[in-house]
């Protein structure tokens, strides 16, 4: 995951609205990292390729190695338009499947 990250990063600040609640809740970084990180677990539970206890694992180490709080992490996760925000990013990312192939 860690080698993409500057790239995908760049890519979900261009897709957050300057009114996102989500950005205010939290720093854009943050927010870009949880929504990768999420999204990641997301497809990787959905697809069944993963447990769900396994890929939130996954999702919390590459967090805390990107030294975002849990605090930081919950008021990402918490913000009314995070759904919606990271649908989009999936979808962007060309839907769980690609976003998966991306990871191998």
């Amino acid at each position: 995951m860690h080698h993409r990250t500057p790239l995908v990063l760049a890519l979900l600040l261009l897709l957050l609205p300057a009114s996102a609640t989500a950005v205010r809740a939290a720093s854009e970084r943050d927010t870009a990292l949880v929504t990768i990180a999420e999204a990641n677990a997301h497809c990787l539970i959905q697809s069944g390729m993963m447990p769900a206890e396994k890929a939130r694992s996954l999702a919390s180490g590459f967090l805390d190695a990107e030294q975002v709080s849990a605090k930081q992490r919950k008021a990402v996760r918490d913000d009314p338009g995070f759904s919606a925000l990271m649908d989009r990013y999936i979808s962007d990312q060309g839907g769980c499947k690609s976003l998966l192939r991306e990871l191998k």
